[in-house]
């Protein structure tokens, strides 16, 4: 059996994923760091093109993480 090449790994995997990977390299690399906010929810759709469901997953999956925390406001 062979593998994909990675490129056809990163599609393959559903978007949430994407987007939670996305977020945590931002994280890792200090676009968002210590105490920094990352864009709202309705951002982070029109930015990922993304329905609110899908953000809210990737989002909740960073939050069980330890990757950032949420707060309302």
């Amino acid at each position: 059996m062979r593998s994909k090449p990675p490129s056809s790994r990163r599609t393959d995997s559903p978007l949430y994923r994407r987007i939670r990977d996305d977020l945590q390299r931002k994280i890792v690399g200090g676009q968002y760091g210590p105490g920094a906010r990352i864009p709202t929810e309705p951002e982070l759709v029109r930015q990922y093109q993304a329905s609110i469901t899908t953000v809210r997953k990737a989002v909740e999956d960073l939050c069980g993480h330890g990757w950032i925390e949420k707060q309302q406001g």
